[in-house]
């Protein structure tokens, strides 16, 4: 099978330089929540962003059990991985939408930029952890076994569950948490 080499070059790229990359995601996901920080906002976006981080994680750890356990042995990995993205990428659409909305977030940018981005740092220390451990694999080993396509569509995924907040929910007027709405 010939691949593609731009794929691989973004695979050894990322193998090479993951300390960098994600480091630099952990920093700008602080700065984000600096920039807009004040108690009941922070503790808003930490809930919100736990929320959406369980969400779509607990979706995503059973659709990789199934993946795994019955998918990969008939369709092979990279087909496998590529049937589970779109899902994934749906499940990350609901649930952000879901979030925002029950949680009555703000419309403010800033902030919903913010709970994507600690969904994200959640998201990538389980991956980098727990994930890594229980399949035995280090840091570069997960990176160099990863496929060049599927791994790309694997990470731009990654990369929407961070923005989903910010382009997802309520349009309208918001109702600050424990407001009564009123009707005219």
């Amino acid at each position: 099978m010939i691949e593609a080499p731009t794929s691989t070059f973004i695979c050894a790229w990322l193998a090479t330089y993951n300390k960098i990359i994600f480091g630099s995601l952990f920093v700008f996901g602080e700065l984000v929540v600096v920039w807009c920080w004040r108690a009941a906002a922070a503790k808003q976006i930490a809930k919100a962003g736990s929320l959406y981080f369980l969400i779509v994680f607990a979706v995503g750890f059973v659709l990789g059990t199934i993946r795994t356990l019955w998918v990969v042995p008939i369709l092979g990995a990279r087909t496998a991985e590529l049937i589970e993205e779109p899902i994934m990428f749906g499940v990350s659409i609901l649930a952000a939408r879901w979030v925002v909305t029950k949680l009555r977030f703000p419309i403010d940018r800033g902030r919903r930029l913010a709970l994507g981005c600690v969904a994200l740092g959640f998201m990538v220390l389980v991956e980098f952890t727990f994930i890594l451990w229980i399949r035995g694999l280090t840091l570069r080993e997960y990176f160099a076994a990863r496929d060049p396509i599927s791994g790309t569509a694997y990470f731009l995924t990654l990369a929407a569950f961070a923005v989903m907040p910010f382009f997802v929910g309520r349009k309208s007027a918001q109702i600050a948490p424990g407001e009564v709405p009123v009707k005219h």
